[in-house]
């Protein structure tokens, strides 16, 4: 058992709780309650840690672990037993033959609250200990002793930690002993991987002791003031993520990047994203027959679109629009109807796709079109987005091959439904979508080599140009391309951003975020890009049987992470899990390999 690997659950407001098997936070986005900002799509770090002392006669153990510069301490890591993580978070202490605990975490669907369960087996413990440790501060910061002025106040079945903007209510039965003390130093090893914020300081407002606590109790832990009980939000968690048949665990875990109308793209750091959530929706939504959430998300981006375009991102204003995002919500209400055939809905989109086709067509400072295809004019405009210093990496200004390939297959959807509605501008889009397919192969395939991006070419070699095979109107055709990308991109946990031959690839992505942003999409493997590969394979002829063995360890996880190194090391990267990981795993699977062995 990996005492380091990382849980997490999630309510609809995008608010968690996270930690390590241990409990010992090893992110400062890990916390017992993080409240997500819908200002910002940030979040605060309330609760950061709730230790445990259980004293048996004589003796007290701790069930505390925690990272310092040059130990471990407490020692409660070496009591563990047994962890979990489905239907909830849940850990088993053994201290001895008599004596053990099991912890279980679950978090209310609709209010920042987390609920704590302890189960006595054996002789009961003669008393309890609870210490909260609070930060109150931005998931992506840390605070030192004396940054934070707090209060506490005893309320009615437990205590008021606030800071005078925040508050977190802590319900328990017990007495609470106030002591004001700060811990110091604790150590973040992920953080320091990252080359990021990774020691800070503490603030333990005092104790709950908790005398003869029989066989358990549960305490609660909430930022809205609400009474809830354990067996009610836990029925309410597990039925909202109810989910039957294959990929059981990483479909339920799927379900915890669903945010009201929306979707986180990436546990911890991420809000929403259009882009992501338009290639998440068919893995996470639409496989299961959601539908009534995915047309709630589809109408919420119709409803912010400006001028024809969607705003890809709301919490960073440097990327709020992108050439590609309106052109994923176009794939998206195409695969709704593919899954729904939902006929009306697709109507009522019509009048907003035409908008986001005529924003092409009329071009903005950003992007427009040349000769039927789509020129970027500004960078980073693609997913391929990092930047360094306000400049970007990849820039890829000139007509990039999925951004093309997407256009087309949004001409196509859009004429032919047209078509089928008796609209006048269907074969309007429909000759433009053919002039685009004609010349498809002369922009984008000289001297046999397959460009990343036409006029100025870019011959390096990176997987976007399977997007051309993937859409459910496909512009290319030519195995050839797929497998030099069999051969040099794909590795069993993804698709490198970059061949390894290319003097600029990078086989890890590690150090400070300069470095990481370096290695960002030069080499380092995206697991989306598996669903990507998947389907255009399968189009190109390659057996089913022979891409599940070599995308196993995929289909075989709970949790797939933002990114792999290049080097295919296996150790997950980047976010803990990414929608569009999720999203494209599964629907790959489904749509393309469900015939192969399980």
């Amino acid at each position: 058992m990996d005492l380091n690997a990382e849980w997490i659950i999630t309510n609809s407001n995008g608010s968690y709780a996270s930690s390590t098997y241990s409990f010992a936070n090893t992110r400062t986005y890990h916390g017992i309650l993080v409240k997500r900002d819908h200002a910002n799509f940030g979040a605060t770090v309330l609760l950061s840690k709730l230790f445990e002392e259980i004293r048996f006669k004589d003796k007290t153990f701790s069930m505390d672990t925690n990272y310092y510069r040059d130990t471990v301490y407490p020692d409660g890591f070496k009591f563990i037993d047994s962890c979990k993580e489905i239907p909830i978070p849940e850990c088993t202490f053994r201290f001895d033959d008599d004596h053990s605990v099991t912890k279980s975490l679950v978090m209310d669907q609709d209010s920042d609250t987390v609920l704590i369960r302890y189960r006595f087996s054996g002789d009961p413990p003669d008393a309890v200990y609870l210490y909260p440790l609070v930060s109150f501060r931005s998931f992506h910061r840390v605070i030192r002793s004396g940054d934070r002025n707090f209060s506490v106040d005893q309320i009615e079945d437990g205590i008021r930690i606030s800071d005078g903007k925040y508050h977190v209510d802590i319900l328990s039965s017990g007495i609470f002993y106030e002591r004001r003390y700060w811990y110091y130093n604790f150590r973040y090893p992920r953080e320091t991987e990252r080359g990021t914020n990774d020691e800070e300081d503490l603030y333990n407002p005092g104790v709950i002791a908790i005398e003869d606590p029989g066989s358990g109790f549960d305490i609660a832990v909430t930022a809205d003031a609400v009474r809830v009980r354990f067996d009610e939000v836990l029925k309410k968690y597990v039925d909202f993520r109810s989910i039957n048949g294959d990929l059981h665990d990483l479909r339920y875990n799927s379900l915890s990047f669903l945010m009201h109308d929306d979707m986180i793209a990436g546990y911890h750091w991420f809000g929403p994203w259009g882009r992501d959530t338009f290639i998440s929706m068919p893995g996470i939504l639409l496989v299961s027959r959601r539908f009534n959430i995915a047309r709630q998300i589809l109408k919420k981006y119709a409803k912010d679109m400006k001028g024809g375009l969607i705003p890809n991102t709301l919490d960073i204003d440097s990327l709020h629009f992108s050439a590609d995002t309106p052109l994923w919500f176009i794939y998206a209400v195409q695969k709704y109807h593919e899954y729904s055939s939902d006929e009306k809905f697709v109507a009522e989109m019509m009048p907003h796709m035409r908008a986001i086709l005529d924003s092409y067509i009329g071009g903005t400072e950003m992007f427009r079109m040349e000769d039927n295809f789509i020129r970027v004019i500004e960078s980073p405009l693609t997913w391929m987005d990092a930047l360094i210093g306000g400049k970007a990496v990849t820039p890829r200004i000139g007509f990039p091959v999925e951004i093309n390939a997407l256009w087309y297959n949004a001409l196509s959807f859009y004429s032919s439904t047209a078509r089928k509605l008796g609209q006048a501008d269907a074969g309007e889009f429909a000759d433009m979508a053919e002039k685009v397919k004609m010349n498809f192969a002369r922009k984008f395939v000289k001297n046999d080599s397959i460009l990343d991006v036409s006029d100025p070419d870019d011959t390096r070699l990176r997987p976007n140009f399977l997007i051309g095979y993937f859409l459910p109107y496909p512009v290319m055709d030519d195995r050839r391309w797929v497998d030099l990308a069999w051969e040099k991109l794909v590795t069993p946990y993804g698709l490198r951003s970059l061949s390894p031959d290319d003097p600029d690839y990078v086989p890890q992505y590690s150090g400070p975020q300069p470095e990481r942003d370096r290695a960002y999409h030069n080499g380092t493997v995206w697991p989306w890009l598996a669903g990507v590969f998947i389907k255009s394979a399968v189009r190109m002829g390659y057996s089913v049987r022979d891409l599940f063995e070599k995308f196993f360890p995929l289909f075989s996880m709970a949790k797939i992470p933002e990114l792999f190194d290049g080097n295919s090391s296996g150790r997950p990267k980047g976010c803990m899990m990414q929608a569009w990981s999720h999203g494209e795993i599964i629907r790959s699977y489904f749509e393309d390999l469900r015939g192969a062995p399980a």
